[in-house]
């Protein structure tokens, strides 16, 4: 960690990438922006330990997402973490405005609620659709099925389905 502060501090007044640069990799990100001290020894370690993977080979654009467009956006890391505040305030304000207009008690519910979740799970979500579309009179939910293909007749407006060992014909139908 010898020289992070310093390297940090001095990010600010580091001209930012060439704007024809797409992706690099996050080790040539970090030297850049901050030093190869850093890059070398805090995030090969880390990410290495994550993915994996070489901090020379890892995008730093798919990884270190927010950091690389703060230095787009705003010129910089830190430019852009002090920015970033700013502006998650105004996205929560607007956002809480929105939700407050149309159900006002999930406001309150949501100040007291650090995380979000169904009490089934995840999977309360996929059974909940899997119900609903059961139950509706046009569609025909099938478990299990191996579909070989699907093909649109336009003739008959209807969609061929072809299982591993059979064909069914479904008609449609506007509602």
């Amino acid at each position: 960690m010898k020289g992070a502060v310093g390297a940090v501090l001095k990010e600010v007044f580091k001209k930012k990438r060439d704007p024809s640069i797409e992706d690099e990799s996050v080790g040539s990100f970090v030297s850049r922006r901050l030093s190869p001290n850093l890059s070398n020894n805090l995030f090969s370690a880390v990410l290495h330990g994550i993915y994996a993977g070489d901090v020379d080979k890892l995008s730093v654009q798919m990884l270190l997402t927010t950091l690389y467009r703060d230095e787009a956006k705003h010129g910089g890391i830190l430019r852009g973490q002090m920015n970033k505040r700013k502006e998650e305030l105004l996205d929560d304000q607007l956002l809480r405005n929105r939700i407050s207009q149309g159900i006002p008690d999930l406001i309150k519910k949501m100040k007291t609620t650090s995380v979000y979740s169904f009490k089934g799970g995840i999977e309360t979500l996929s059974r909940g659709l899997f119900e609903a579309l059961n139950q509706l009179p046009n569609v025909t939910l099938k478990n299990n099925s191996k579909i070989e293909g699907l093909q649109l007749n336009e003739k008959e407006t209807a969609v061929e389905v072809y299982y591993l060992y059979s064909f069914v014909k479904y008609q449609l139908t506007e509602k």
